[in-house]
C-alpha cells in the first residue's frame, strides 16, 4: 500500500510495517512541497474562498481572521503591520487596485500560502 505522495515528504509511515518512532527530518524537499505542490496551493485558494465569504471592514480584520484561522491565534501588531505591507505588495503585483484588495481572491490565496508556510503553522510548539 502506497501513502500520498504529499504526506511522505513529511514523514509518513509505512501503514504496512510497525515503528517505535516516527522519522522526523527537516529537509529542503519539505519546504519545497509547501511552496509548490498543487495540494497546497489549492488548499490556499480554498482558505482564501472562505476568508472572502465573511465581510470584513479593512484589510487588518481580515488579517486577523487569517491568522486565527491558520494558526489559531490573534497576529501581533508587528505581524499585522508586515501582513498588511505584503498585502499591499501582492495587489500590487497582482495589478490589483488598492480599493480591491479586500476582495481580491489572488491576494488572499497568495497570503494564505504565506501563512502555510510559516514555522508555527508547521510545527507543534
Amino acid at each position: 500500500m502506497e501513502g500520498p505522495a504529499f504526506l511522505e515528504t513529511f514523514d509518513y509511515p509505512n501503514p504496512m510495517a510497525t515503528r517505535g518512532s516516527r522519522d522526523i527530518t527537516n529537509v529542503p524537499a519539505q519546504a519545497l512541497t509547501l511552496l509548490n505542490d498543487p495540494f497546497i496551493i489549492a488548499e490556499a485558494e480554498a482558505c482564501a474562498r472562505r476568508l472572502l465569504a465573511t465581510p470584513e471592514a479593512s484589510v487588518q480584520a481580515r488579517i486577523s481572521e487569517l491568522y486565527e484561522s491558520a494558526l489559531g491565534r490573534a497576529p501581533t501588531g508587528v505581524e499585522r503591520e508586515r501582513f498588511s505591507a505584503l498585502a499591499a505588495e501582492v495587489a500590487s503585483l497582482h495589478k490589483v487596485p488598492a480599493d480591491k484588495t479586500l476582495s481580491s481572491l489572488e491576494v488572499w490565496r497568495d497570503l494564505a500560502h504565506v501563512a502555510f508556510n510559516m514555522k508555527e503553522f508547521i510545527y507543534i510548539q
